[in-house]
């Protein structure tokens, strides 16, 4: 790994906009959001969402290798959960330790926040997905039978988590 975690500000919409769209072209089962989605998105949109927001990235040798996002929920009884969304590692970099720092900077932001729990998902049919959640100490607790629908195919999730405050 040649980067360290960072926010991702406006300033990154056009890589984290490439990034992303690599990732949902790559793995369309991996995402709740299809590439069609981001394509639609213009560059201000994604750079406000980027200013206002908790997405980490990792820049390595070859531009942005690797992005996570964390969303803090808002509800009166909730307000101690975050969700994890959108991680993505490059082929080349994964392997690397970029996937652990990127979770590590999402941990961090978390506690940053006050939250106690966060909570992912991640497909089934994903085991290296979900070996390297549970590496970084989640674990499944359920699973949304049919939470992805990618054509005319149906994909399981599983429901992972990790106390902060255990």
């Amino acid at each position: 790994m040649t980067g360290v975690p960072r926010r991702l500000t406006g300033g990154d919409a056009a890589a984290y906009r490439a990034l992303r769209l690599d990732a949902l072209t790559a793995h369309p089962d991996a995402y709740g959001a299809g590439a069609k989605d981001w394509e639609a998105r213009a560059l201000d949109e994604v750079a406000a969402l980027l200013d206002t927001g908790n997405t980490f990235g990792v820049f390595d040798g070859t531009g942005l290798a690797g992005i996570a996002t964390l969303v803090a929920e808002r509800g009166a009884h909730q307000r101690h959960l975050g969700m994890v969304y959108a991680v993505y590692v490059t082929p080349a970099a994964r392997g690397t330790g970029l996937f652990d720092a990127l979770m590590s900077a999402i941990e961090a932001r978390a506690k940053e926040l006050g939250l106690l729990q966060l909570v992912l998902h991640a497909g089934h049919h994903n085991a290296r997905a979900i070996a390297a959640y549970q590496r970084a100490g989640y674990r499944i607790t359920g699973t949304i039978p049919r939470a992805l629908r990618v054509g005319e195919a149906f994909f399981d999730e599983a429901v992972m988590v990790k106390a902060l405050d255990a």
